[in-house]
């Protein structure tokens, strides 16, 4: 199969006038996981999103396409943007903003203490990101506005991006997504599965992938595993984004199907591996981040590994024998070359991870 650098404008050409900088190697693989699935005696497939780019990968790389390229149209800056202390999606907006021209301040909220979130935030200050602490997330939205509001007054051009990259760009994105699956189903690289399992945070993933999918004609079922606040991850908000997106590829491409309330009708939102919340892990996320290693893959306890660990909790009770796919979205690729140039996190930013 040719290689599907855009899926969207391989369908329809009119799209290529979407705003977007290239930065991933698309297709990721999917590929089979066989260890899970001996085990289960199911077949647990995984889409490999964490080698979307060999720098560092993971769901973030496909927002930023159109994030970075929305920005690059406008004629801004420097992009505001939000996320826990170790947030993955604060590092890749920082990194590929610098890569492409832009200074990224980021409003960051508690998170419980782990090494790997001291890591993230370490590479956070490695490649320049301007940090500026929040206690809660209800201060987040206020802060942002203040935030570009001070760096208008210094003379900048800044452009809010809103926490995981959510916005209607960030869920284009993954409508690119879903329609790569489509086309990887199609040419027979991978099964038409019963369903699909990804983390949902704050929703563009899932609602581009729903709506990807419904377009590329397949049907499956699209399990959205909340790993955060509800506030940023419920149906309404998953419905809110998949509108939006079609509306906005509607506009430019009337061709486009309408298939937005396929596409919602498809989706699950499963809270039931949240545990005690966002950063936190459980039995069942350590047990499965455990089985993926079996296959080779690196999970972390506390996001991706729900997602899994809702896909084996299903197998046991309605979906025995069914063909499942785990998506996979965070990234593979080490932070070591960026943690060298930050030996330690700043004391304010360690008080902050204990707060909660």
């Amino acid at each position: 199969m040719a290689p599907l650098v855009n899926a969207l404008v391989q369908r329809w050409p009119l799209l290529a006038s979407l705003a977007r900088v290239e930065l991933a190697s698309l297709p990721t693989p999917v590929a089979p996981m066989a260890r899970a699935s001996d085990k289960t005696d199911c077949e647990i497939w995984v889409k490999r999103d964490d080698l979307t780019a060999p720098e560092y990968g993971g769901n973030k790389v496909r927002k930023l396409e159109y994030l970075l390229g929305e920005a690059r149209s406008r004629g801004v800056d420097t992009l505001v943007t939000a996320g826990a202390v170790g947030s993955h999606h604060v590092f890749a907006t920082a990194y590929y903003g610098r890569e492409h021209g832009f200074e990224t301040y980021a409003v960051v909220t508690p998170q419980p203490y782990r090494r790997h979130v001291e890591e993230q935030l370490r590479a956070d200050l490695a490649v320049g990101a301007h940090l500026y602490p929040a206690r809660s997330l209800r201060q987040v939205a206020r802060r942002m506005v203040e935030l570009s509001a001070r760096l208008r007054f210094w003379g900048r051009h800044p452009w809010i991006v809103p926490l995981g990259g959510s916005n209607v760009y960030g869920t284009l994105a993954f409508v690119n997504a879903g329609l790569e699956l489509a086309a990887q189903i199609d040419a027979g690289l991978c099964p038409d599965f019963d369903a699909v399992y990804v983390a949902t945070g704050t929703s563009a993933t899932v609602a581009g992938l729903a709506l990807g999918l419904a377009a590329g004609g397949v049907r499956t079922d699209v399990v959205a595993v909340r790993i955060y606040d509800r506030l940023f991850s419920s149906r309404a908000r998953i419905g809110q984004l998949i509108a939006r997106a079609e509306a906005r590829l509607r506009a430019i491409e009337p061709r486009f199907p309408e298939v937005a309330a396929r596409a919602l009708a498809s989706v699950q939102v499963d809270a039931r591996e949240l545990g005690r919340g966002y950063g936190y892990t459980t039995p069942a996320s350590e047990a499965a981040a455990e089985l993926a290693a079996s296959d080779g893959l690196t999970l972390d306890e506390t996001y991706t590994s729900k997602a899994l660990a809702a896909l084996l909790r299903d197998v046991e009770r309605e979906r025995r024998g069914k063909k499942l796919l785990f998506w996979h979205t965070l990234s593979s690729a080490s932070l070591e070359p960026f943690l060298r140039e930050v030996p330690e996190a700043p004391e304010r930013f360690v008080k902050l991870m204990l707060l909660s």
